[in-house]
């Protein structure tokens, strides 16, 4: 099992976001699109799918529902004020672009563990 699915189209983000996964300790699979993403996907494989919400081909809102549905624990991340406030109405977990490390690393721990 890999720890986490990480889907953003942003190459330069992907990149230090999966440094830092995987800098903490935990495996990842970083993909760009939410077709990559959903290939990847199935009951086991991840323990925490992390999405931005307005992929290529796509929204994370998509992936983030199919890991729901397979056990996987999934996080969103987004920087547009409409779909931040209808996750936090919604009570959906996220995170606000553009963020610390720190946050990004503090939500690794508290869906993953230490």
């Amino acid at each position: 099992m890999t720890d986490v699915l990480l889907v953003e189209d942003d190459d330069a983000v992907r990149g230090i976001l999966c440094d830092a996964i995987e800098t903490l300790g935990y495996t990842a699979d970083c993909v760009k699109t939410k077709r990559e993403a959903e290939a990847l996907l199935a009951p086991g494989s991840h323990s925490l799918a992390i999405c931005n919400v307005l992929l290529p081909d796509g929204r994370g809102y998509d992936v983030a529902d199919k890991a729901s549905a397979l056990g996987i624990a999934a996080l969103l991340m987004t920087g547009h004020p409409s779909e931040m406030q209808a996750m936090t109405v919604a009570g959906i977990a996220h995170l606000q672009k553009p963020f610390r490390l720190q946050d990004f690393e503090r939500a690794l721990h508290d869906h993953l563990g230490p």
